[in-house]
């Protein structure tokens, strides 16, 4: 098969720079069924001081298109790895994922692909050279069924869309810090907004990039009628998009984020019924365990997210209902699996389908509510908001 295409989880102005530069036809992801092409192959990329990326969603959006997939993992730091479990868990051939050693380009098979951009990055010319390869020999990935464990304008110019030094992980996400108003402990009573309300749902993640924000935003959407809000916890907010163009404006809706340091964005003085707890990366989960009535986990179809979600369950802590996100038939872990592995009562799968990817897409740029997704997506969100309710015995 002939390369003929990269998609690439950028932007619109992002993709015409790397077509550029790729001297091959290059557009943005995650893309709808009719626009998926034979020769096509997904890149997802890593997050640098450049290139600002949500490498899980990406390698999940990746993965539903049905094409060859390259992943940049870059260094074998703790993100590289991780990265790299993450491609190996969803079936990427090694010769599919692209590294930095020693100033040069190498696949997962130890092959060498080119010279690395400035000695540490890797460039388009080399993703162009991986994407082919994986095009040519019909390097799909697949699924793994079983486990053991756990850019610039001029042409001649190698776009770096990952170099090794960057690191974005203490990075402050900047309209958190313009919206932080108030500082206040977690423990304390979030100007009312925990301890005023009658019921605290705490939804925690199996791993980055499970889409719980987005469960989040559609549960408390689901349950308006009972004055939910959806309060977000974390390093950096993310859930806001559904609300606002920044977490000051959403705050105007039905959203709230507190850092977690402690620090809130100011929000609507009202009391809420219910307050749905969204735990992000660095969030004391621990401080709220005990005001929670209701728990929820959203993993994924991922091993990793399987082995994460049994550590949980092993360790007692309480779990009344297990979402699994961006699921698609046939592929990785399903429900069923975790039902009967796990021993949890409750667990409900959420499709992940390019339909309701670009509906969410959408609904992110207008910053509305993930609802009215698809009919598949809504049922399970439906099916979701009535498992809380009787959990909660509203």
């Amino acid at each position: 098969m002939e390369l003929k295409c990269l998609a690439l989880p950028l932007d619109d102005g992002q993709v015409k720079k790397m077509e550029r530069a790729a001297g091959l036809s290059c557009m943005p992801f995650p893309v709808s069924l009719k626009e998926i092409e034979k020769g096509m192959v997904a890149v997802v990329l890593r997050s640098s001081d450049k290139v600002q990326i949500n490498e899980d969603k990406a390698l999940e959006s990746a993965l539903r298109m049905n094409v060859p997939v390259v992943v940049l993992v870059g260094d074998k730091d703790r993100r590289g790895k991780e990265m790299e479990e993450e491609a190996q868990s969803a079936g990427v051939p090694p010769g599919c994922l692209l590294y930095v050693n020693n100033g040069k380009v190498v696949d997962g098979a130890g092959n060498i692909i080119t010279d690395a951009v400035s000695q540490r990055g890797i460039g388009i010319k080399a993703v162009v050279a991986a994407a082919r390869s994986a095009a040519e020999k019909e390097l799909y990935p697949e699924p793994v069924l079983w486990s053991p464990g756990e850019p610039g304008e001029d042409n001649s110019i190698d776009y770096s869309l990952w170099e090794k030094g960057s690191n974005l992980e203490e990075t402050r996400c900047l309209a958190a810090d313009s919206a932080v108003q108030k500082t206040q402990r977690f423990d304390e009573p979030l100007g009312g907004l925990v301890k005023g309300a009658e019921h605290v749902v705490l939804v925690v993640r199996a791993k980055g990039g499970v889409g719980a924000s987005t469960i989040c935003a559609s549960l408390a959407a689901s349950m308006s009628d009972y004055g939910a809000l959806h309060l977000e916890v974390g390093k950096e907010p993310g859930g806001y998009i559904y609300y606002g163009s920044s977490p000051e404006s959403a705050a105007k809706r039905d959203y709230v984020f507190c850092d977690s340091l402690g620090q809130l964005a100011e929000c609507k003085e009202e009391e809420k019924k219910i307050v749905i707890i969204d735990t992000g990366e660095g969030a004391p989960i621990g401080d709220v365990l005990s005001r929670a009535s209701c728990v929820i986990m959203v993993t994924d179809t991922s091993v990793m997210a399987f082995e994460r979600a049994r550590s949980w369950v092993e360790s007692g802590w309480p779990l009344h209902v297990l979402v699994v996100n961006r699921m698609l038939y046939g592929v990785g872990l399903s429900p069923e699996v975790y039902a009967g592995e796990l021993g949890v009562k409750r667990v409900i799968g959420v499709i992940g389908g390019s339909e309701e990817e670009v509906a969410l897409n959408s609904a992110q740029r207008e910053n509305n509510p993930p609802v009215g997704i698809s009919v598949e997506y809504d049922t399970s969100v439906s099916e979701l908001s009535n498992a809380v309710c009787e959990i909660l015995k509203i």
